[in-house]
């Protein structure tokens, strides 16, 4: 074989090596096994909501039946005071009420410390809120939203201005990834308007 010869096999032996070492890494990178996964948000299941009337407390409230509503053991104080937890296993949620009764003389008192409680409870974060009366007018409810990173991110007061005041708070486990518990605060909220809307008052009962 001629020098000549030699050099064009050579030079044709570089060149197709060149060539496909070039083709294989392009195909390395297009290969979309090599490319980053999204992480995956936790899946939210909803259930369909379907209430009961519960009547544990002096008020007769209506429960989602996916939820499980229990009197605190060590509910009944002094004054009358009450405390019951409205759990939701299947989003590891609970909404935490308390029934105090109240007089025109001690109310503002009572709001006051409640709304700076709120005001704790959602670490200084500035709240959206909405009022309304019931339908019949005996009572007021107030709701605080916070949004979903915070520990609590909807409260509640409600009052008949004369011999009770009912709150609450949604606490949701998992508040590392706000966006992945949004779903469940918004399910909850639901549930929770849906009650305070059809609260039973004692004398109702």
């Amino acid at each position: 074989m001629t020098q000549t010869a030699k050099y064009i096999l050579f030079s044709f032996v570089s060149v197709l090596i060149v060539a496909l070492t070039a083709i294989a890494i392009v195909e390395y990178v297009v290969d979309d096994t090599t490319m980053p996964r999204p992480r995956a948000m936790m899946r939210i299941d909803r259930i369909d909501s379907t209430y009961t009337h519960v009547d544990i407390l002096p008020l007769g409230l209506l429960v989602n039946n996916s939820a499980v509503a229990e009197e605190s053991t060590d509910s009944t104080t002094g004054d009358g005071s009450r405390w019951l937890n409205i759990s939701y296993p299947h989003y590891r949620s609970t909404v935490y009420c308390s029934f105090v009764p109240v007089s025109r003389g001690n109310l503002a008192q009572h709001l006051d410390n409640r709304r700076k409680r709120i005001s704790l409870n959602a670490e200084g974060r500035e709240m959206r809120s909405a009022v309304f009366e019931d339908s019949l007018g005996r009572y007021t409810a107030e709701v605080f939203f916070a949004g979903a990173d915070v520990p609590t991110p909807l409260q509640f007061i409600t009052t008949d201005s004369t011999s009770f005041i009912f709150t609450g708070a949604l606490y949701v486990d998992g508040r590392n990834n706000p966006d992945s518990i949004a779903p469940v605060v918004d399910y909850i909220t639901d549930d929770v308007m849906t009650m305070l809307q059809n609260l039973k008052l004692p004398l109702d009962k």
